[in-house]
């Protein structure tokens, strides 16, 4: 619970103090003004990004999930957007503190950071395999995009 109150606590400080809009205000040349397979590539890239500077899944997508619904209104349905940044935090990691899963394995002794990594930079490769080859045209299918 500590844990968890920590890294909601993060974003919130982030989004309060003025962080999160400084790097809206940064993101907001990158993206295009139209809904294309760039676009969704750009937006994974972000999420991708802050989980590398922030580490944590949750406290990213307390500080992603309110900028980007901003960045994106009128272009993407919110649930794709949510969506898509539940599905890259848990799908992209390089070192195990950024996935509280591979956090415990490693911490435990089960496997070292380097196998980690390994399969981290596949996983991180695939998820625009998962993402481009099943989600976009699931949620197509279902009508969300």
């Amino acid at each position: 619970m500590i844990y968890l109150t920590a890294a909601f606590s993060i974003g919130s400080v982030m989004n309060h103090s003025g962080i999160a809009g400084i790097i809206y205000s940064s993101m907001m040349g990158v993206f295009p003004s139209t809904y294309s397979n760039t676009y969704i590539f750009i937006l994974v890239l972000t999420v991708m990004a802050l989980h590398m500077l922030l580490g944590s899944a949750i406290t990213t997508l307390s500080v992603a999930i309110p900028i980007l619904l901003e960045m994106t209104q009128g272009v993407l349905n919110p649930i794709v957007i949510v969506l898509l940044g539940y599905i890259t935090v848990n799908m992209h990691y390089i070192l195990p503190f950024q996935h509280v899963m591979m956090m415990i394995g490693a911490g435990n002794g089960y496997y070292s950071n380097k196998v980690v990594m390994r399969y981290g930079l596949v996983l991180t490769f695939m998820l625009f395999v998962f993402i481009f080859g099943f989600y976009i045209p699931w949620w197509r299918f279902a009508g969300l995009i």
